[in-house]
């Protein structure tokens, strides 16, 4: 495939989206896509995956991501934290941050970075 060909299917596939996104008015839906699927450093690697010659070799790549960040933002201070007290983090606290992002995005109190 050649590269025209490779912008003008995700050029395609962005514009989809994205129409589809303003008309049920999720703009924080179209943020989340952009940012990890549509964006053109994103896009070509999940698009890999369609093709069986070029297999995806970090398939654990979100996991390692959350993992990193988990460690850096909630547990700078804990070097071997108990398995039920990173839970709590989680669902306390981690989870409660981005309940709060999408609520804030939703209701327009905070600017999309798109």
């Amino acid at each position: 495939m050649s590269k025209e060909a490779v912008r003008e299917s995700w050029l395609g596939q962005v514009i989809e989206m994205h129409e589809k996104c303003k008309e049920y008015g999720e703009s924080w839906a179209w943020e989340y896509l952009w940012k990890n699927w549509y964006n053109p450093n994103r896009w070509s690697l999940w698009a890999r995956s369609a093709c069986a010659e070029l297999p995806i070799t970090h398939s654990n790549a979100y996991v390692e991501a959350l993992w990193s960040t988990f460690k850096k933002r909630y547990l700078r201070k804990y070097a071997r934290p108990k398995m039920e007290f990173m839970v709590d983090i989680l669902m306390n606290q981690y989870l409660a941050n981005k309940v709060r992002l999408v609520r804030a995005h939703r209701s327009r109190k905070q600017v999309p970075d798109w």
